[in-house]
């Protein structure tokens, strides 16, 4: 035994601090934009004419990574570095799985590697963001 006594506090009310970065309670995360303008940028930026139904179809697969618990908590318990290690192998697996929807929209994401990257920054940050401010519950 290395220590005999009480383990009760001393002060009524104390400010915790993290030796960690980004604690849960912090909100260093950007606003979002609406995801008809990040189209209406993605057509500019690479030329396409992605359409209210690739909007809509983004919109499904966006809610689908929110209703799933492993990538909310991993989104919840981690910096978005270290969350991107797990939502960009979970991005491509979700395009391939889902190529049917859309086989156009998904071509083009899997043959253009510049496009897959920019969606890939762009849901892993905006998936991040809402399952921190438990968008997912």
């Amino acid at each position: 035994m290395t220590f005999e006594g009480s383990l009760a506090l001393e002060h009524d009310v104390c400010e915790v601090q993290t030796i960690f970065g980004e604690g849960m309670g912090r909100k260093t995360e950007p606003d979002l934009e609406p995801l008809s303008k990040i189209i209406d940028e993605l057509n500019d930026r690479f030329g396409y004419d992605l359409n209210d139904r690739d909007q809509m179809l983004f919109d499904q697969i966006e809610t689908t990574w929110l209703a799933d618990r492993e990538v909310v908590d991993q989104a919840r318990s981690n910096t978005l570095e270290n969350f991107r290690l797990v939502f960009d192998r979970r991005f491509l697996s979700t395009v391939v799985g889902r190529m049917d929807d859309n086989d156009a929209i998904f071509k083009k994401i899997l043959d253009d590697e510049e496009l897959r990257q920019v969606l890939m920054d762009l849901y892993a940050r905006r998936v991040y963001v809402r399952a921190r401010e438990g968008a997912a519950r």
